[in-house]
């Protein structure tokens, strides 16, 4: 069996060993993945990885989608621009990427596209989207995102005031909550990107084991890793 290497982000953020940190990395080996915490320091992908997982955290700057901060911003400088240097190293290799949350948004930025800055006092009808609160979730019949869970109305958890505004190019929606936020978008098949591209709004990594979408969802991007390794050329995984 390989077990490819995750990077996963966050860890100045949250902490090696807090809770929310851990959340990523049990899943990711609940997959077969084997996590690598990477944090502002770690501007180049370290050797041997399969993939990348974006994780959530502070709101991306403003200033680097061309617009002016909005009175809640509240951001970390630092990760973005070491953020935005692996996400691009990733991309240009082909590596698979998993970006949650905060990684929903600054993965669509990297790519050319912008966010909403506060959902609550920008948007006309906006549901309610911070604190945990759940929603409902409409998935896009015929994505990658459908074809791991078995209905297209799901319920996810929410933990964010920011969330996507115009999406990039060589980008295609997958979900959307009933107020028209999106919840999820993927690598448009047809378009220029070669990486797997999995992005969503909500955080799986809360979620229960066998809530039928969040195991599902790392498991599909762990799995696309080994292949990923295994084909690269270079040692990017560990056999047992």
């Amino acid at each position: 069996m390989l077990n490819p290497r995750i990077g996963v982000t966050g860890v100045d953020t949250y902490g090696l060993r807090s809770w929310k940190f851990q959340r990523y990395t049990a899943h990711v080996r609940a997959a077969g993945g084997i996590p690598v915490p990477l944090g502002r320091r770690n501007t180049v992908l370290p050797a041997g990885l399969s993939g990348l997982l974006l994780a959530g955290g502070e709101d991306v700057d403003p200033v680097l989608y061309g617009a002016e901060p909005h009175r809640t911003f509240k951001g970390n400088r630092g990760r973005d621009l070491a953020e935005f240097a692996l996400a691009r190293q990733a991309l240009g290799l082909g590596m698979p990427i998993l970006a949650i949350c905060r990684g929903c948004q600054l993965l669509n930025v990297v790519l050319g596209g912008t966010l909403l800055q506060d959902i609550p006092s920008q948007h006309p009808h906006p549901l309610p989207h911070t604190g945990g609160v759940r929603h409902a979730m409409r998935i896009h019949a015929g994505t990658r995102l459908d074809g791991l869970v078995d209905d297209l109305q799901v319920e996810v958890n929410s933990y964010h005031h920011q969330a996507v505004a115009e999406l990039a190019q060589g980008l295609q929606p997958s979900a959307v909550s009933p107020d028209g936020i999106l919840e999820a978008w993927e690598a448009d098949p047809d378009g220029m990107i070669t990486s797997y591209v999995m992005a969503v709004q909500w955080h799986p990594e809360r979620a229960p084991f066998n809530d039928g979408i969040s195991q599902p969802l790392f498991g599909d991007f762990v799995t696309t890793a080994a292949r990923y390794g295994e084909t690269s050329g270079h040692i990017a995984a560990v056999r047992h």
